[in-house]
């Protein structure tokens, strides 16, 4: 934070230098020192991150800020709004002016780059031809030009008075600067596209498109260890593989040997402890018998590494006996004791649900998009983090539900699965997180540590019960979909992941963008109509439990009657 906050204030201080105390331009100094910092300061950086992202946003304001006041006062120039005089400033004679500019300034940005070509395609990347023409053509006009052109018309209109005829060539030169950036944009910006194609620079090399290939494949084999992953959990046990197929578009030809691959290399991956059997049965469809079996065998955790796993806890919890934290939670502790011990340790699950939740929005098991699902979520873990504050039993199930009742117009109730299966996934994970970063040196849990763990447990309980109200047929249709989208989302995420570390190009990974961006819209459309079934069911159930109630209530007072019918006789 201390270097961002020291390269904004050396930005500010070099223009303040540079303008009022050198009488120089303060602008053209700030690019100078942009340029400095750039060559020796880079190492000195210690989060390349931070800095990144403080100067895009700062550069998306700035320049917004900066258009804004240039169009606004570019406007009242060529509009002749606000004269010096009483005649016309920018008239039909300077429109023509700005046309042979425009050309002119093309005619010599081309010149130049002719001239420096044979230099240029000998040192460095050596640019071919086609990248000259384009780079002679590509030459955008902008924020330094209307800055320059913005500080010079303010000067000269300080020192002088409103009719002082040496206005004039100033409001001019802006008007000439801020037109010249718009032809740019309009002209050089509108035809880089079709340029760029028709010298065929859009079209990448024969090793680029292997390797971008090869990326491809990379994707391909992680989005199905994520399947395999996801399909551990008990609410994807029931999945329509030609769901997925039809919805995430590298995965429409899977083989036995990548489904092999990837199980293998989960369950290789994962702690014993932390492994869940993955729900195979999808696959069915798509694998022979004998490569359907094989794949389950593959799957299963033979008995002698079970074994093996809880020999290994119990010696490391013999091995952590000596320490005070162990033997102190295995003794007798009085109830003021437990209570004080209970409060914190919901403290610090409460702290790990809340960071397991970004986690998972950040690797795309929770849909970003939702925004109503993540308020509820969100309103959740903050009511689990109130009642751990005054000790008292997690109910953070509850409070999502009141949070979704909020917002019914929004189409977020408690029918909702993409709130169940986060607030289920965001409290298994944080459970095996809670155990194996906070008390993982003890096989045997404290009493206290059971107790929350119980709670969590009551919780994933409570918001499972919703899949009891749903129609088999119906859950596996949504969840198939869910699935679909979390395969997208992770997808999505790991090609950002890609561009992030250079790997991938931008235009590169706009391509798969789009297909991830379409087939998800797809989805949204299918689980609209999925959405509307699923509330009909639970109006169906609720009804149906009504009715049954009020028949209860009926035979009750009936066979009430018959008793004192009989006694008065």
């Amino acid at each position: 934070v201390v270097q961002v906050m020291a390269t904004f204030v050396t930005a500010y201080l070099t223009f303040y230098v540079a303008e009022p105390v050198l009488h120089t331009s303060g602008v053209i100094a700030v690019v100078i020192c942009g340029i400095t910092t750039r060559a020796f300061a880079r190492m000195l950086i210690q989060d390349h991150e931070m800095m990144k992202k403080f100067w895009l946003l700062v550069e998306h304001i700035l320049n917004t800020l900066l258009f804004i006041l240039g169009g606004v006062l570019w406007g009242m120039v060529i509009s002749n709004v606000d004269p010096p005089h009483l005649v016309e400033s920018f008239g039909l004679q300077e429109w023509g002016f700005l046309v042979v500019i425009f050309i002119m300034m093309t005619i010599v940005r081309f010149f130049l780059f002719s001239v420096f070509y044979p230099i240029i395609s000998r040192i460095g990347t050596k640019s071919c031809w086609q990248e000259m023409v384009f780079q002679s053509f590509g030459g955008l006009r902008g924020a330094v030009g209307i800055a320059l052109a913005l500080a010079l018309d303010s000067e000269v209109a300080n020192d002088t008075v409103l009719i002082d005829p040496r206005r004039d060539p100033t409001h001019l030169l802006f008007g000439f600067t801020g037109g010249i950036a718009l032809l740019t944009l309009l002209v050089n910006g509108v035809l880089a596209g079709p340029v760029l194609k028709s010298l065929g620079l859009n079209r990448s090399s024969k090793e680029r498109t292997r390797i971008v290939d090869s990326y491809g494949e990379h994707l391909r084999k992680s989005t199905i260890e994520q399947m395999i992953i996801l399909l551990g959990r008990d609410h994807y046990s029931n999945i329509d593989i030609r769901t997925i197929q039809n919805s995430v578009p590298f995965l429409k030809k899977l083989t036995y040997h990548e489904l092999r691959f990837a199980v293998r290399t989960v369950k290789d991956n994962t702690p014993l402890y932390e492994y869940s059997q993955p729900h195979l049965s999808l696959f069915e469809d798509i694998l022979s018998k004998d490569e359907y079996k094989k794949l389950e065998a593959i799957s299963v955790v033979e008995l002698y590494q079970r074994f093996r796993t809880a020999a290994a806890r119990i010696a490391m919890q013999s091995a952590s006996s000596a320490f005070s934290l162990t033997s102190s939670s295995h003794s007798v502790v009085d109830k003021e004791e437990f209570s004080a011990q209970l409060k914190e340790l919901r403290l610090v699950f409460v702290d790990v649900l809340k960071s397991t939740q970004f986690a998972q929005i950040a690797n795309g098991q929770i849909d970003a998009r939702r925004g109503m699902v993540l308020f509820a979520l969100d309103r959740g873990v903050a009511s689990a983090e109130d009642e751990a504050s005054s000790n008292l039993p997690l109910d953070e199930w509850k409070a999502c539900l009141n949070a979704t009742r909020r917002f019914s117009k929004f189409k977020v109730d408690e029918t909702n699965l993409h709130l169940v299966t986060g607030f289920v996934e965001a409290h298994e994970e944080a459970q095996a997180s809670f155990r194996r970063d906070f008390c993982d040196s003890r096989a045997i849990l404290s009493p206290a540590e059971k107790q929350v763990m119980e709670e969590s447990k009551s919780q994933i309980q409570a918001a499972k019960s919703v899949f009891d109200k749903i129609a088999p047929d119906t859950m596996r249709d949504v969840m198939s979909l869910q699935l679909a989208s979390a395969l997208l989302n992770n997808a999505a995420i790991l090609i950002g992941k890609y561009v992030k570390e250079g790997l991938l190009k931008p235009v590169e990974a706009e391509s798969y963008l789009e297909d991830f961006q379409e087939s998800l819209e797809e989805l949204e459309e299918e689980e609209e109509l999925l959405s509307k079934s699923v509330k009909e069911e639970h109006e169906e159930h609720k009804k149906a439990a009504e009715a049954w109630d009020e028949e209860a209530v009926k035979e009750e007072n009936k066979n009430g009657n018959k008793k004192k019918s009989v006694a008065f006789k």
